[in-house]
């Protein structure tokens, strides 16, 4: 879309309600779990369990986020990273200020032997099931969106930072975590991936390697737009009667014309997305479209 007199070029795909949804199980395993992760759907349900953070914040306000651990560890010179109570799963995992060797211990559920023995480039990226694009090191960074799922308790250790002047080495961390409702448990993380593990794991990656273009929805419609929009302007680009779900939706601007990195930081600024729901003449969404698509990169 352009401010003055663009192309736009929109496209949207419509399903049936009733895809793949969140499954009510009584006790969860480590494969559906990472399951959930092949359907990009899920991030708009609002009945997923609701996820917390731990981080290596500065408690005092400040801008030192580095080496705040939750407590000493069980070997000299260890510290707690997180002691998750269960039922629930870790959902997230990100480090950095560490090398590939820096090692991470993992306790569940009271054992006094560690489950997991890992180093940050094996658990991020190096090994299966947490290859990349699942886990990796980017930009400086380790993380990992492989679930650990902890029926009773979770505990992560690593060495601790600090000991250098300046507060060096500085180990930056967050971890996210989900806690079960009542009534539905979780079969902590094997000591083993199975043959079915793995394979949902490859099938999770396979679809996030795939293009957003490559996507198919199986029932599902699709609808394109392609037209001018004047500045100060409004245009309809869809009227959809339900029920249904919008799987997904796409924008292709032309800024062509559009050389400065600024002017087209402006225009994705300026022009803004509006949807209204059930004839509501109130906007339930109203945002720049450069920040719903989180277009950091202008497209």
């Amino acid at each position: 879309m352009k401010k003055a007199a663009g192309i736009v070029l929109a496209g949207l795909i419509l399903a049936l309600a009733g895809c793949a949804w969140w499954t009510p199980h009584t006790v969860f395993t480590w494969a559906d779990l990472i399951q959930q992760l092949a359907d990009p759907g899920r991030l708009a349900r609002l009945d997923m369990p609701s996820s917390a953070l731990i981080s290596s914040c500065d408690p005092t306000g400040g801008n030192d986020d580095f080496n705040n651990f939750l407590r000493p560890g069980r070997t000299p010179g260890w510290v707690v990273l997180a002691d998750l109570r269960g039922p629930g799963y870790m959902t997230r995992f990100w480090f950095t200020g560490a090398e590939p060797d820096h090692p991470l211990r993992f306790y569940f559920d009271g054992e006094s032997v560690p489950r997991v023995i890992t180093t940050l480039g094996d658990y991020c990226g190096g090994q299966e099931p947490g290859l990349a694009p699942l886990a990796a090191h980017q930009n400086y960074c380790w993380f990992s969106f492989v679930p650990v799922p902890y029926q009773k308790r979770l505990i992560i250790e690593t060495p601790g930072g600090g000991q250098q002047p300046g507060g060096w080495p500085r180990l930056f961390y967050q971890i996210n975590y989900a806690s079960l409702p009542r009534g539905q448990s979780v079969e902590s993380l094997p000591r083993a991936p199975t043959a079915e593990d793995l394979a949902a794991a490859r099938r999770v990656r396979e679809v996030w390697n795939a293009s957003l273009f490559q996507r198919s929805y199986p029932a599902a419609a699709a609808q394109v737009t392609n037209g001018l929009l004047a500045a100060g302007a409004a245009r309809e680009l869809w009227q959809l009667a339900g029920p249904g779900l919008i799987r997904e939706f796409w924008f292709e601007p032309e800024l062509a014309s559009l050389s400065s990195p600024l002017a087209r930081e402006q225009l994705l600024r300026e022009l803004i997305l509006r949807s209204h729901w059930d004839h509501s003449s109130a906007a339930s969404v109203a945002v720049p479209l450069g920040d719903l698509c989180g277009s950091c990169w202008q497209r």
